[in-house]
This record gives C-alpha cells, sequence and structure tokens, in this order.
C-alpha cells in the first residue's frame, strides 16, 4: 500500500497494482466529457483507473469541453489540455453578426435570430443554441485537443512502456473506444453533444483506419430532482434534445447528418451518432439518486469497460447483440436503439474501516494503555533488577577484571642495582626502560578499553523496547512503561553520578601516589637503599598508573551514559508521552458510518465488513491490531508534532485503516466474496435476499412506462467479478441466470455491472413529462427556439411521444374546418367560425387561442365532424389534405423569416406544428386501413 503523507486520508489510500480481475488486453480509448455532469464522471473514471493502475494510463485519455470555467476543487484536469474553456467570447456580437451576414452567415440556418445572450463567461445558461454556438465558435479548440488525445493514445512507445510496467498490452490494432458523456437538460452538453459525437468518429477514422466505437452516456433529468426550480427547464431541453438524437439514431441513407461549421464546406455522415448510447436517470430501487451519484455510477461503468474483465464480458455481449437490436423496432417503426446500465460493487473501503472502526481501537487503546494503575503497581522490581544486571551496574568490578596489574620480571634489575656503581647505572637504565614500556601498555589498554565501551546503546535501545511490548498492553500499560522508563533514566543518571564519582575517586588516590611514582620514573629512589630492591615504592608506582588509568577509562564511558540516557529521553519517553498525550485528545465518537458512507459512495460500495471486521477486535486479534497501531504510531509520532488535533485524527484513523487492512490481507483465503458470506453468514437466506438486494440496486438507471408494448423485450446483458465457482456466483445464479462470472477474481472489490439494452424514446417512463415541460416552458418563454435550434428539419418534423388521441381529432378537426372554409379570418385579422349564422362567431385574435375557443363548445366538433364525413368520400380528399399540409409547413417556415417572425407568438408556432402532425397522424392511419 502506497500513503501520500500530504493527502487526505480519503483519497490518498491505494494499492499497489493487483492485475488480478483487470484486463490482460485493453483497447485505445478516449473519454469525452460535456458540460459539469459530464466532466464530473470523467473526473471519477480517472480517479477509479488511477486507483487501480496508478497514473500510468497511456492507453486511455481524458478530455472535457465546457462553458464554464473549471473549479478548484480537487481533482481537476490540465487546462487547455484537458479541459477545454470553450468560452470567452462576446455572444450577443458574434450572433448580431450572424444575422446580419457580416460573418459566419451560413450559421443563420440554424441560429435562432432573436437570442439576446451576452458575454459567455459562467456557461450556456441552459439555453442550448448557445451551447452549440460555443462549439462552432471554438471547433478548432476542440479538434486540437482530440487530435491531441489520439496522437497518445495510440503511441506505440507509450503502450510498450505501459505494459513493461503493468504488464497489459495495448492492442493498436483493435481500434478506438470513444466515451462521451454529458447530460440532455442544460445548455452546453445538451447543445454539443451531437456535434461532438460525429466529429469525434470523422475525426478518430482519419486518424486510424481500424474499427472506432463512439459509446455515449447521456444523464437524463431524474438525477437533477435535487434542483426543483429548474426542473421545467431541464426536461424542456432533455425532450428536444432527446427527439433530435432519435431523428439520427433512426437515421436512413436518404436522411444524412449535414452540418456546415466553414462555409461552402458542408460535412455529412449517414451513420449513427453513437454504437451503443446509454440513458441514464438514476431511477433505481430505492429511490433516485443524485447527479453527483450518477457521475461516480458513470465513473465506475467506464472504468469497468476499459480496465477490467468484467467491463469486457458487457462488451462482447453488446457487440455480438447489435443485429438483433438494429432490427428491433416498436409500434411506431422507430429503432429499440437505447440502453442503461448500473454498477454496484462489494468493495474494502479502506477509508470507511480507518474512520469506524478506528473509535473502537481508540477505546481499546483508552481502555488498556490510559487506565490509572496504582504506583506500587506500576514498575516490577524484578524488571530493574534485570535492567541492573543488563548494564552489570550491580558494583564496578569490571573494570578490575579486564585493567590487571602491572606485573614487571625486576630479577634482572635488583641483581644490576646490587652490583658496583657502573651496574646500577645499567640497572637504573632497564628500570626506566621496562617502566616505559609498561607505560605504553596501559596507554594501549586503555585506548582498547574506551573503544570497546562498557555497554552497547543498540542492545538496551532493543532491550528496552522489547521490554516495552511485553508490557504495553497490560492495564495501564502506557504509564507503567513511561514509569519504568522513567526509572530506567534516573538509574543511568545514577550509575552515570558513581562512574563520575569512582574516576575522581580514582584520579584523587593516583595524585597521591603520583611524587612516588614519579620518584621512581626518574631512579631516584634507588640510591637511598638499593637492598629494599624497590620495594614499596615500586607498588605505590604501579598503583598510581593503574588508577590513572582506570579513571581514564571511566570518564570515557561517561558520554556514552549520556547517550544512553538521551536514548531513554528522547526516542522512547518522549514519544511515548506523545503517544499518551494524542491518544487523550483522540476524537473518539464514529466519524462514518456504513449509512453515511454509502450515501455518498453508492457507486462503489455496497454491503459493509465493518460487522466482519469487528470480531478482529476481539480476543487475541485485538492485541495484533493494536500492537500494528502502536508500531506504526511509534514509527510517525515524531513527524506529527506540528499537526493540528483535526489532522493528527486523520493521521491516526489512517493507521488504523492500515492495520486492518494489513489484517485481512493476511487472512488466508480472505477476499470480499467470503466477506460477504460471513457477514450474512452463508448459505442461510439472510445471505441470499442481500444478494438480491445487491442486484437490485446495480439494476439499470432507468424506468419504463407501464403500457410500453416492447417493455418486456429487454435484453441484459451483465457480468459480476466472480470466479464462477464463487459462492456469491452461485447465490447470483438462482435468480439472474443471465450474469455471467469472470475468470480472475479481485481480492478486495467485486463489481456488479448490469446492462439493458433495446428500447426506444416512447418507453421512457418519463418521456411525457418532458413533453408537457417544453409545452409549458415555450408558454412561459414565448419562445420556441430556446430548445430546439432553429433548423426547420428539426422543428417541422417533429414527433411527441404519447399524445392524447382525442387532442390529435380535436386539432385535425380544426384545420379541416379551415380547409372547408368554415374557420378563416375576418377582415379584422381575427379568426371567425362560420356556423351558418349571419353573425360568425369570433375564435380569437391568434392561431392557438382561436383552437382553444372552438373547442370549448363541442357542438363545433360534432358539425365539423359531419363536414368532414361528405368530403371523405370525394376523390380528391386526401389530395386537399395533403396541399392543406404543405401549406401549414409554408406558414411555420414564414415564423422563422427574421423580417416576419416578430408576428408569430410561440404558441402559434406550437399551433401550427400539432396541426401538421394532427394531418400526418390521419393520413398514415387512414392508408394503412385502420
Amino acid at each position: 500500500m502506497i500513503v501520500d503523507r500530504n493527502r487526505s486520508p480519503i483519497s490518498q489510500i491505494r494499492r499497489e497494482p493487483d492485475w488480478t480481475g483487470m484486463a490482460r488486453v485493453v483497447r485505445p480509448t478516449l473519454v469525452i466529457a460535456t458540460g459539469g455532469t459530464g466532466t464530473a464522471a470523467a473526473k471519477a473514471a480517472r480517479a477509479r483507473i488511477e486507483h487501480f493502475v496508478g497514473e500510468r494510463h497511456h492507453y486511455v485519455a481524458f478530455r472535457a469541453f465546457d462553458t464554464a470555467f473549471q473549479d478548484n476543487r480537487e481533482p481537476r484536469m490540465v487546462d487547455n489540455s484537458e479541459y477545454v474553456y470553450l468560452g470567452g467570447f462576446n455572444a450577443q456580437s458574434v450572433i448580431s453578426d450572424i444575422v446580419s451576414g457580416q460573418a459566419f452567415p451560413h450559421w443563420a440556418k440554424w441560429l435562432p435570430p432573436r437570442l439576446n445572450f451576452q458575454q459567455v463567461a459562467f456557461g450556456a445558461g441552459g439555453i442550448r443554441p448557445i451551447g452549440r454556438l460555443c462549439y462552432f465558435y471554438r471547433r478548432d479548440r476542440v479538434e486540437a485537443a482530440i487530435q491531441e488525445a489520439l496522437t497518445t493514445v495510440t503511441d506505440s512507445d507509450l503502450a510498450l512502456r505501459f505494459h513493461q510496467q503493468t504488464g497489459i498490452r495495448v492492442n493498436l490494432e483493435a481500434g478506438i473506444d470513444i466515451h462521451l458523456i454529458g447530460s440532455v437538460c442544460g445548455g452546453t452538453g445538451s447543445g454539443i453533444f451531437l456535434d461532438l459525437a460525429f466529429d469525434l468518429r470523422r475525426w478518430a477514422e482519419e486518424h486510424t483506419n481500424r474499427e472506432v466505437t463512439v459509446t455515449g452516456h447521456l444523464v437524463l433529468p431524474e438525477a437533477f430532482r435535487g434542483k426543483p426550480v429548474v426542473m421545467k427547464a431541464l426536461e424542456a431541453n432533455a425532450y428536444t434534445a432527446l427527439q433530435e438524437l432519435d431523428r439520427y439514431m433512426n437515421a436512413t441513407s436518404d436522411d444524412p447528418w449535414t452540418v456546415e461549421y466553414v462555409q461552402n464546406r458542408p460535412e455529412t455522415s449517414r451513420r449513427a451518432p453513437f454504437d451503443h448510447c446509454y440513458l441514464l436517470s438514476g431511477l433505481q430501487q430505492g429511490g433516485t439518486t443524485d447527479v453527483e451519484t450518477l457521475s461516480a455510477v458513470i465513473g465506475e461503468a467506464i472504468t469497468l469497460l476499459t480496465l477490467s474483465q468484467t467491463g469486457q464480458r458487457i462488451s462482447e455481449g453488446v457487440i455480438n447483440m447489435a443485429g438483433q437490436r438494429k432490427s428491433t423496432r416498436d409500434e411506431l417503426g422507430r429503432v429499440c436503439c437505447y440502453s442503461s446500465y448500473g454498477v454496484l460493487g462489494v468493495e474494502l473501503p479502506e477509508e470507511l474501516l480507518g474512520e469506524s472502526l478506528g473509535p473502537d481501537l481508540a477505546h481499546q487503546l483508552h481502555q488498556q494503555l490510559l487506565q490509572s494503575v496504582a504506583e506500587a503497581e506500576a514498575v516490577a522490581p524484578e524488571d530493574l533488577q534485570s535492567f541492573k544486571e543488563r548494564l552489570q551496574i550491580n558494583d564496578f568490578r569490571r573494570i578490575d577484571e579486564i585493567l590487571p596489574p602491572l606485573d614487571l620480571d625486576l630479577t634482572t634489575v635488583n641483581i644490576y642495582l646490587q652490583g658496583d656503581k657502573r651496574k646500577q647505572e645499567v640497572g637504573k637504565a632497564e628500570l626506566q626502560r621496562l617502566l616505559v614500556e609498561a607505560h605504553d601498555a596501559q596507554r594501549r589498554e586503555r585506548k582498547r578499553l574506551s573503544q570497546e565501551k562498557l555497554f552497547d546503546e543498540g542492545e538496551l535501545r532493543r532491550y528496552l523496547s522489547d521490554q516495552i511490548r511485553s508490557s504495553l498492553l497490560q492495564p495501564g500499560g502506557l504509564d507503567r512503561n513511561l514509569r519504568y522508563l522513567g526509572r530506567c533514566a534516573d538509574m543511568l543518571r545514577a550509575f552515570q553520578g558513581q562512574i563520575r564519582d569512582k574516576a575522581q575517586e580514582l584520579e584523587g588516590i593516583a595524585e597521591k601516589q603520583r611524587s612516588t611514582a614519579e620518584a621512581v620514573e626518574q631512579g631516584s629512589v634507588v640510591g637511598k637503599e638499593p637492598k629494599q630492591l624497590l620495594g614499596k615504592d615500586y607498588e605505590a608506582w604501579n598503583e598510581h598508573v593503574r588508577n590513572k588509568t582506570a579513571a581514564v577509562v571511566y570518564r570515557d564511558q561517561l558520554p556514552l551514559i549520556e547517550k544512553l540516557i538521551s536514548i531513554v529521553q528522547q526516542e522512547l519517553i518522549a514519544p511515548w508521552t506523545r503517544i499518551k498525550d494524542m491518544l487523550n485528545n483522540l476524537r473518539l465518537e464514529v466519524s462514518r458510518d456504513e449509512n453515511s458512507y454509502y450515501r455518498t459512495q453508492r457507486a462503489r460500495a455496497s454491503v459493509g465488513p465493518l460487522k466482519w471486521f469487528r470480531r478482529a477486535l476481539v480476543g487475541p486479534n485485538q492485541d495484533r491490531l493494536l500492537r500494528e497501531v502502536l508500531g506504526k504510531l511509534v514509527t510517525e509520532s515524531r513527524t506529527w508534532a506540528a499537526l493540528e488535533p483535526k489532522e493528527v485524527n486523520a493521521r491516526f484513523y489512517n493507521l488504523c485503516t492500515e492495520a486492518i487492512h494489513h489484517y485481512f490481507q493476511s487472512e488466508a483465503g480472505m477476499n470480499c466474496d467470503r466477506l460477504l458470506a460471513e457477514c450474512f453468514e452463508h448459505p442461510s437466506e439472510k445471505y441470499k435476499t442481500e444478494v438480491a438486494v445487491l442486484l437490485a440496486r446495480a439494476q439499470a438507471n432507468w424506468e419504463l412506462h407501464e403500457s410500453y408494448s416492447m417493455r418486456d423485450n429487454r435484453l441484459e446483458i451483465s457480468a459480476i467479478g466472480v470466479r464462477s465457482d464463487s459462492i456469491l456466483y452461485d447465490a447470483v445464479r438462482e435468480s439472474w441466470r443471465q450474469i455471467s462470472a469472470v475468470d480472475e477474481q479481485r481480492d478486495d472489490y467485486v463489481p456488479i455491472f448490469r446492462t439493458e439494452h433495446g428500447i426506444s424514446l416512447p418507453g421512457l417512463k418519463s418521456l411525457p413529462a418532458y413533453r408537457r415541460s417544453l409545452i409549458a416552458s415555450v408558454v412561459e418563454e414565448q419562445r420556441y427556439d430556446l430548445h430546439f435550434f432553429n433548423d426547420r428539419r428539426w422543428v417541422t418534423r417533429i414527433e411527441f411521444a404519447g399524445e392524447d388521441p382525442r387532442e390529435l381529432q380535436s386539432l385535425f378537426l380544426f384545420s379541416a374546418a379551415n380547409l372547408l372554409g368554415l374557420i378563416r379570418r375576418s377582415d379584422g385579422k381575427e379568426y371567425v367560425f362560420n356556423n351558418n349564422s349571419d353573425a360568425p362567431a369570433p375564435l380569437g385574435r391568434y392561431r392557438r387561442e382561436a383552437f382553444q375557443t372552438f373547442c370549448r363548445d363541442g357542438d363545433n366538433l360534432v358539425e365539423i365532424q359531419l363536414e368532414v364525413g361528405k368530403n371523405e368520400g370525394q376523390d380528391d380528399w386526401h389530395q386537399r389534405l395533403g396541399g392543406y399540409i404543405k401549406t401549414l409547413e409554408t406558414t411555420l417556415e414564414g415564423a422563422f423569416d427574421p423580417k416576419r417572425s416578430e408576428h408569430f407568438l410561440s404558441l402559434d408556432i406550437y399551433q401550427l406544428n400539432a396541426e401538421i402532425r394532427a394531418l400526418k397522424n390521419k393520413l398514415r392511419v387512414e392508408d394503412v386501413g385502420l
């Protein structure tokens, strides 16, 4: 495990690369984000990939495009490279130039002429055309960033280096995977995702001659329900964005995507924008997830798709069913081309372990280490005696033993000294030579003894550490050890004093013997009584030399004793005192529980191992964990002196996390699969129920409408990150047999990745609500083009899902009355209804108002139905309806003429579209004989 002491405890813990359960071969991958939602999901994906492989992910590149500046919260992307800012220009000035034809006149084909938006600095303001304008205006920046990313992920040298570092091979021959993430709700993401999807495919195919796969991960409005004030606008944008998306996901060769970024250089694509398109609402069992959690879900899914065996199982299944998906159509004839997914995992969440079980360990440390102990129990006499014996400080015999008296052979000297004067001189010379040699021998012995030292400080440190460990986890062990170490320090100080006193004593004796010893050395005592053969004078010289040498040896030991005292004081007493103070000030309440953790990390974790790990806090395992935590505290406590209390708490709980994680790894055969089984007593019903909950919570992030006829035709392709012989897999197979297992299983993480495929837009449960929000938004804003791009291909051909057949019939009858001349404009330009009376009934000034007034009187509908019945038998009736549709479409086109558009209300535009749809629907029904 690598721990960066400068990062927060939650983000810093990452295991060393472990490829168990990971893919051995990966494809070059681009993860592209649009808007704030997409950027958050891309950051989550990058953080998870780095969690598994570190920062050496050369095979995948991340790019984010937004009209707002990147915030300063970590993690951040590299500005102007990974994060590309599309704003920073005066939008109103650009719009004015486009409308007037002074610049980019070809953009006027789709840009609403009456937009009023000033500086683009903090986003597109929820206006889709502004988001698209930013893309057109900054497209060169987008292309440069994408080209750089493509170069990086297809670099063979980087691929080779990545393989050497990790063992994972990047298959450069397999093409390129592109994941485009964003929401369809705001102004930026929903405004640019279609253009970007087509451009990404084009640029990637120009970069390589291999296959390019573009996958969309699009967030629906339900994820933003925490922002009720803007939900109406979000749903309106979502409806229009989905209708535009659906047009091209169902495109045919005669209805291609055509766009003109550069004047007179149109670009056309006859492919769908996405090979696979995942729609994600956050609607799961237990309620709707918020956008932050859904971003984490997307990040987890992309991590699995790009890095794991689990994701490869999903990808293989999706590819295999592509033909079936393209041939499946709903009752309206639209391709069932949309998918969704859900991700959940059984994971060992290290940060939760430290912050939840750390307080339990702290309580145990308090109970065992910090409870008061009577003074009489604090220090065992036998421990002090053992310390004395260890240092051999009971007496001072060691100096006497290692420094024996000098023993000189004076026989020859004595003979010469008893002779004549000439022989006595020879004897004196011989005596002085022997004394000089004896001095040299004593000097050599003193030097040897000083270098040998009486005590070994390393041995003392080890001995005291062993003594501390042996008694630390006894009741009051910390106080016991501090008092024991204090007594040891006192003994060393006393011993130091004794050695100093002994040295002074020996120096005093040697001083008293100095004059006699000097006389012997000078030979002046020989002539006094030669027959005494030096006698007591020689003995005095001998004792002088020996005492002087012993005093020097003792003094040479004083620095060593001082060092030993410093070791005990600075390296043992001081850190343990700091640890005691730290433990006294630790925050002991549970700082995070499972519920709070899973509320913020639902994308990653699903079951907490706390129950199982609490077993480790009882019995002998508890001592093992406490010793490991304390060992880490001793190692690191010196660096904690300057930390604030909050930081101390974070460091302590991080150490607890490491200890518990190490305990998990050291258990033979333990993994998250077994952990789940032991937590919930496999194979009991409780365990099976928990597994069922996990699978249900990993269901796809959408809900289908109850009336959708294709509801039961969905295809599930799902995988779980365990081997086929796993006990978890056995339980899964009982109810979800379509989930496949992988070949290898990680110890600390079991992902469950469920995908569903084969739905058309009408199947989405909330689509009618999106439509109602669009209509309400249009009425409130008096603008239709703030949501749709002002491209008549989209506006005039739009079809709303789930329209009321009765309303369609009323619209048809209103149009038919207009066609038959029963409803017309008066000279005052007001709509009137000619009901065969002398005075036509006024309906209102505007077309929508006229329709609503017309429908209030049910007799009107009956009367017109009778007139229609008279004409339906005529041969030209269908031709007349078709011609009237063209008339209405011409009128609708005029609504978007800048010179005339001020005369049209958005309600009228809505009414014209509605009538066109009603007439077309009537003709279609009659054509098929229904």
